[in-house]
């Protein structure tokens, strides 16, 4: 019983790290996504005008 607990907690933080870093690279595309959009949209009306 005690290794199937050592197992489960070990597989539980495994998955959390894996989470953790998926939320900072989610986190980083969406703040690149925005910057990207700010800038076409300035390239946009700075073509316009």
């Amino acid at each position: 019983m005690n290794a199937v607990l050592s197992l489960l907690g070990i597989v539980f933080i495994i998955a959390w790290l894996v989470l953790w870093l998926a939320v900072k690279v989610t986190f980083g595309a969406i703040h690149l996504l925005v910057v990207i959009g700010a800038i076409l949209i300035i390239l946009a009306l700075v073509k316009v005008v």
